[in-house]
């Protein structure tokens, strides 16, 4: 499953893209691989009020769906640092395990031994995947797209944001040039909303 989120309560709704932007965001990002795999798009979070907590929605998913399937969070490997941050972290990770991917310029010592802290703090099961990603975040997109749309629109045209990670960001590095093509304006938090 990917789940948008609806409400996240650790982003403000002034720099936040419409759900449905977000969402018909992601839809065209898995459209490509939608049909060769089992990924399934919710929208499941906005059938609740009030914050979209991870908890929540996995509660929700493995009660009303999934029937108390194993269920594990993708996710990079700077979220490992946030666990603590997160809404009732003991009781998510006793119902999830998480996949993380390793980013570049992580230190990998530093890393096992706070994934070891999360594990001993949460119970907490954690895999790493041997993937090598490339050196790539939303939040260089964002800062690069801000700051110098000159810099951003030569990287972007020398292909270094062109690769697939389940096809998301390909879908948006493909929604920029095709916008730019166009030359129509370019509205960052909608571009910048999918990676959230």
């Amino acid at each position: 499953y990917i789940v948008p989120s609806f409400n996240p309560p650790h982003k403000g709704r002034s720099g936040l893209s419409a759900f449905s932007y977000r969402y018909e965001m992601t839809k065209l990002a898995i459209e490509n691989i939608k049909s060769k795999t089992k990924i399934i798009l919710s929208d499941i979070e906005t059938e609740e009020d009030g914050f979209s907590y991870t908890l929540n929605t996995v509660r929700k998913i493995n009660r009303e769906i999934l029937k108390n399937s194993n269920l594990y969070l993708i996710c990079g490997s700077d979220v490992l640092y946030d666990v603590k941050k997160w809404h009732k972290p003991d009781k998510l990770l006793k119902e999830i395990g998480l996949y993380v991917f390793t980013r570049p310029g992580f230190d990998d010592e530093n890393l096992q031994i706070h994934a070891k802290s999360v594990i001993e703090s949460y119970n907490a099961e954690i895999y790493f995947s041997k993937l090598k990603m490339p050196d790539i975040s939303s939040n260089n997109i964002r800062k690069n797209l801000n700051s110098d749309m000159l810099s951003a629109k030569s990287d972007l045209q020398d292909n270094i944001y062109d690769f697939s990670f389940s096809g998301l960001k390909t879908a948006v590095l493909s929604h920029i040039n095709s916008v730019r093509q166009r030359c129509d304006q370019l509205c960052i938090e909608d571009v910048c909303a999918s990676f959230q």
